[in-house]
């Protein structure tokens, strides 16, 4: 089974499956959009923009870590739906 990976899908395969690509990170988006133009008003050295800057750093973590989670679910669901079953056998020489 071949795997390639896009922009338009997040992965086709060769079987003819095609994966949306996730629209969670959107919203996360977004939120980045805001604090960053507000960041950007900001004078660089005060508490205000101290604090900006940790909530910029707190959404990259979320959209990080969501990303992440969406491919482990993805990748648990295509197991379970595939029943897939990987047997080593042992090398004997």
């Amino acid at each position: 089974m071949g795997i390639d990976v896009g922009l338009s899908y997040f992965l086709s395969t060769s079987e003819g499956e095609q994966i949306v690509r996730p629209r969670f990170v959107g919203k996360l988006q977004r939120k980045l959009e805001l604090l960053q133009r507000c960041l950007k008003r900001k004078q660089s050295s005060s508490n205000t923009c101290a604090k900006l800057i940790e909530k910029i750093g707190k959404v990259y973590e979320q959209i990080a870590a969501s990303r992440l989670d969406w491919q482990f679910k993805l990748a648990q669901m295509r197991d379970k739906l595939r029943h897939l079953q990987v047997i080593k056998y042992p090398a004997v020489y």
